[in-house]
């Protein structure tokens, strides 16, 4: 690790809490946009319009689903660099240099300033994010209603946090790192990981939750996107 550790004063730890809450609420918006965009066709049987056309299947599932991701990552990106710039601005660019064993604990894992950190975070957040539309897609390829689409979403949007709250054992800590969600949550997100030693086991291995994390969601966003896909032509082709 490197060292020495650095400090420059002025940074307050409620910066932190405002970008978790912020990803939090772009989450909410994200995946309320995206219920409807294929359950609302079952609602109102625009579908069966869809069947008699030559690209009502795959390739309008993939556009919509491609859509939706630019519309995420644009608002999900413009919103995380207005924070950040901003926070940047309030407490300068050289208090980003502090070392967050300087401010969180010395005690820790991670080789990053608060820069990096804040950097870090929101880079899982928005793949988080992008997991979670694509989850809510795949629910909205399935569902009759966009209110049942929306109120699945929203669940497991709330789901990481409840589970949080109620247990902090092996099995709890496995379901949150799986959940597409799991990278954001109330004081057990990704970026509050990184300041702790939680790791979670599978047999003899350990693995540390800021790792398991992200390689999660490396393989459940191009998973979503196929079994979306997959799921729309299925229901066009009944």
């Amino acid at each position: 690790m490197e060292q020495p550790y650095e400090y420059y004063p002025g940074f307050n730890k409620d910066a932190t809490d405002y970008l978790i809450l912020y990803l939090l609420l772009l989450e909410f918006i994200c995946v309320l946009l995206a219920a409807p965009i294929f359950s609302s066709d079952h609602q109102t049987k625009a579908d069966d319009i869809q069947r008699c056309t030559k690209y009502g299947r795959i390739r309008l599932a993939v556009v919509r689903v491609m859509v939706m991701l630019l519309i995420s990552t644009l608002t999900v990106t413009a919103g995380v660099t207005i924070f950040l710039s901003l926070t940047r601005g309030i407490f300068g660019a050289e208090c980003m240099n502090s070392s967050i064993q300087m401010l969180y604990s010395a005690v820790n894992l991670s080789d990053l300033n608060l820069g990096q950190m804040l950097l870090m975070g929101a880079g899982v957040g928005l793949l988080t994010i992008t997991a979670a539309v694509l989850c809510t897609l795949m629910i909205s390829s399935r569902c009759r209603s966009v209110s049942a689409a929306a109120i699945a979403a929203m669940a497991i949007c709330l789901l990481p946090i409840v589970i949080g709250q109620m247990g902090s054992g092996n099995l709890a800590g496995w379901i949150r790192c799986i959940l597409p969600t799991g990278g954001l949550g109330l004081g057990n997100c990704f970026l509050y990981e990184l300041f702790d030693f939680n790791f979670i086991n599978l047999g003899s291995s350990s693995f540390w939750v800021p790792h398991a994390i992200p390689a999660v969601l490396a393989v459940e966003i191009p998973l979503f996107f196929v079994l979306t896909v997959c799921f729309h032509n299925q229901y066009i082709a009944k």
